[in-house]
């Protein structure tokens, strides 16, 4: 916490730049490990504690170098840096970096245990969906029934943009149509079902809290990121397809998994530059550093097939406590004189 321009948690501000104590991971012991030994090891870990979302972050092209290096490097993030040898594209070469990170919950148990939870999850899950399918067919023609007679208090120009075929509305109609349909599915805690349909949404809903009763017990888990794909983020309660549309939240053409498939080939998602270029449309970025240091040259990234990662932590960690990177030592240097 900032008081009086002074941190008043000191142990958290240094552990986060420079991985204090508290952030050992059973692996190791920080206060027994030379620096730059103590920075591999900690940002070579799959898992960690709170600072790792930090890390995870969208920020993280111009936050870590921040904390590592002293450097202002987010200033870069939408044009080059005004003052220092940082480039644009230096800013998104390092969110490439992080770019595959993804929340994860390691499961603190024998693979066995996680295997047989997995399984008998995964099988009442499938029941409980077939059944919640049921509620909605039964549910969605007095949705649509109230939505449409409600749409008839809207203006012509609100009612046409929704009714228009998706793929034929213009730019407004589109806009217009994801406001109004985004109320849609609100209306089926307004609804009056027929005494034969409530009764049969009766039924399925007592079916699927016997369901939910007989899911297994939730294994204790470590929550940190590792290496996956955020277009393949599993839905969560109350995720619907995009309002207005039939899509998604996320469209993809190809084949995938939130987090990598033991047996399966690996491949982090694209970073492209600029951020707000449309997927395949700007330019594809290439993780690296920072070009001052590296001459321009790109950074050299292994994978690691036998733990399913795209390798750019591992080399990140190693770019950190170069000798050839005089920015860590130099923070280290300031912080421990200050």
């Amino acid at each position: 916490m900032l008081e009086n321009g002074r941190f008043t948690d000191a142990r958290r501000d240094r552990g986060w730049r420079l991985g204090g104590t508290h952030d050992q991971l059973g692996l190791f012991d920080v206060r027994d490990a030379p620096i730059f030994k103590c920075v591999r090891s900690v940002f070579a870990q799959r898992f960690g504690t709170w600072n790792w979302y930090a890390v995870g972050s969208a920020e993280s092209g111009g936050n870590l170098p921040g904390c590592i290096g002293g450097l202002t490097v987010a200033c870069a993030r939408c044009h080059d840096h005004k003052f220092d040898p940082i480039t644009q594209m230096d800013y998104y070469r390092m969110m490439a970096i992080f770019f595959p990170f993804v929340d994860y919950d390691h499961p603190l148990a024998p693979a066995s245990e996680v295997a047989a939870y997995a399984a008998r999850k995964s099988q009442i899950d499938a029941k409980i969906q077939a059944l919640t399918r049921e509620v909605r067919r039964i549910e969605d023609p007095y949705i649509e029934d109230a939505f449409q007679k409600r749409l008839e208090t809207f203006p012509d120009d609100v009612r046409e943009a929704v009714r228009t075929p998706e793929e034929k509305r213009s730019p407004g109609q589109k806009l217009l149509a994801t406001q109004m349909l985004s109320i849609r599915s609100t209306g089926a805690r307004q609804i009056t079902l027929s005494a034969a349909d409530r009764d049969a949404r009766n039924k399925l809903q007592s079916e699927i809290a016997t369901l939910r009763a007989q899911l297994p017990k939730p294994l204790p888990v470590a929550a940190g990121i590792r290496d996956g794909d955020y277009r393949f983020t599993p839905d969560g309660p109350g995720d619907e397809p995009v309002a207005g549309t039939t899509a998604n939240r996320i469209k993809v053409d190809f084949e995938g998994s939130f987090v990598p498939v033991p047996g399966r080939p690996y491949n982090p998602p694209p970073t492209f530059f600029p951020a707000m270029a449309e997927p395949g449309k700007g330019k594809l970025v290439e993780a690296g550093f920072l070009s001052v240091l590296t001459g321009g040259a790109p950074a050299v990234i292994e994978a690691l097939p036998d733990r399913q990662s795209s390798g750019r932590r591992r080399a990140l960690a190693e770019w950190i406590a170069s000798p050839g990177n005089p920015l860590t030592a130099r923070v280290m240097v300031n912080r421990i004189w200050h």
